[in-house]
């Protein structure tokens, strides 16, 4: 037995040599905190910037998080709402972000049928892939429930270091210069970074919920990137390729699916059963490309591009709720110099624009903001992204 377990112990020693430094760096970085311990850590007047490099379970740390806090407020939906901060509100603990709750449009209905205690208002985006027929086979219009299966303490470093294969990309990472042991042990007194992602690219989700993209807000370089990418989408537009088309993925159809807008409608019936006010809106896309998808009438995606936000708010209108088109910038104020990247995600100071527009549109969301404030807010913003400084990650 003796000679059993010594040559067992000689045959683990390279193994655990080779597993140890990447345990370790995941370790150190938080990478395998659990969901209620990071909940813990969020709700504390310290900064947190929470985002894991191999495993994402923000989907359910974000129905806990609200289930915990209650907001009587919440912006609930995928990455498009992301940047609504608490800072918005005059009261910030009432409200909480909810962003990436939500990847198909059953989820809204899931998320808010899984809540004791439910928000006076929810502002949720209605993202056109939402509405394409297309998108039915891949689960964005309707799938199970995502929320019904709780998530143990320990999953988070089974998903990250075994089931993702952190224990091996971690290595691969650093060797494409992704991080740097610098990076890994470097301390910030102000800040507390969770995850290898956070810790690496300084992006990750706040205190509130919403994201902060550190990585593009300090680069002037990922700035000039991300304006490249926008002019060349937009060039590529044509008859038949609409904006952020891709070979298996298009935003817009050619119509509206029946299927998405009864989902839509259940949902509302729910929120309206529930008394929840929803606030909904269409969210922008670059004005370049709203701007050349607006010269081609005739293609495909145009009436599905034209007749989406008419469309929605007639059925919002049947349930008493508000409904806001924000498809192009300017609508709101807006600018391509106000996008995080050349997709579909704008920044701090765009969502504010979109806020204020709400808030003085809708007397129920009105109650909770100072207007005055926030435009002087605004006004005063000194960078393109942010107004609230809410992460010092200089």
């Amino acid at each position: 037995m003796k000679l059993f377990l010594k040559n067992l112990l000689l045959f683990l020693l390279p193994v655990s040599v080779f597993f140890a430094p990447a345990f370790a760096v995941l370790w150190g970085t938080g990478e395998f905190y659990s969901l209620e311990r990071i909940g813990a850590l969020a709700r504390t007047p310290r900064p947190v910037l929470a985002g894991a490099a191999y495993s994402n379970f923000q989907t359910q740390y974000q129905l806990l998080e609200t289930k915990t806090r209650t907001p009587s407020v919440l912006a609930l939906g995928n990455s498009h709402v992301n940047e609504f901060r608490a800072a918005f509100f005059k009261e910030p603990a009432v409200f909480y972000n909810a962003a990436h709750a939500v990847l198909a449009l059953s989820d809204f209905t899931h998320f808010i049928g899984a809540l004791d205690t439910q928000p006076k208002i929810i502002i949720v985006a209605m993202s056109p892939s939402y509405f394409n027929p297309d998108n039915t086979k891949v689960n964005l219009i309707k799938r199970p429930n995502p929320f019904a299966s709780p998530i143990a303490p320990h999953d988070p470093m089974l998903e990250s270091f075994f089931r993702n294969g952190g224990w091996w990309k971690l290595y691969v990472d650093f060797y494409y210069g992704k991080f740097t042991f610098e990076q890994v042990f470097e301390t910030n007194s102000s800040v507390s970074t969770i995850g290898l992602r956070s810790v690496a690219e300084k992006y990750g989700f706040t205190n509130d919920g919403s994201d902060y993209y550190g990585d593009v807000i300090h680069s002037a370089s990922s700035q000039a990137s991300i304006r490249e990418e926008i002019e060349n989408l937009a060039k590529n537009i044509s008859e038949t390729r609409g904006y952020l088309d891709r070979t298996t993925f298009t935003p817009y159809g050619s119509t509206l699916s029946e299927h998405a807008l009864k989902e839509l409608k259940t949902f509302l019936h729910t929120s309206k059963e529930k008394n929840i006010f929803v606030i909904g809106y269409v969210p922008p896309i670059a004005q370049a490309g709203y701007d050349r998808m607006e010269q081609y009438s005739d293609a495909p995606y145009a009436y599905a591009f034209k007749q989406l936000a008419p469309t929605l708010q007639e059925i919002y209108r049947e349930y008493g709720f508000a409904f806001y088109d924000f498809t192009s910038p300017a609508s709101f104020g807006g600018s391509d110099g106000e996008m995080l990247d050349a997709g579909i995600h704008f920044s701090e100071k765009a969502d504010l624009r979109m806020l204020i527009r709400m808030a003085k549109g809708t007397p129920q969301l009105r109650q909770f903001v100072d207007v005055p404030y926030l435009e002087k807010s605004l006004a005063n913003a000194k960078s393109p992204f942010v107004v609230f400084d809410i992460l010092d990650l200089h």
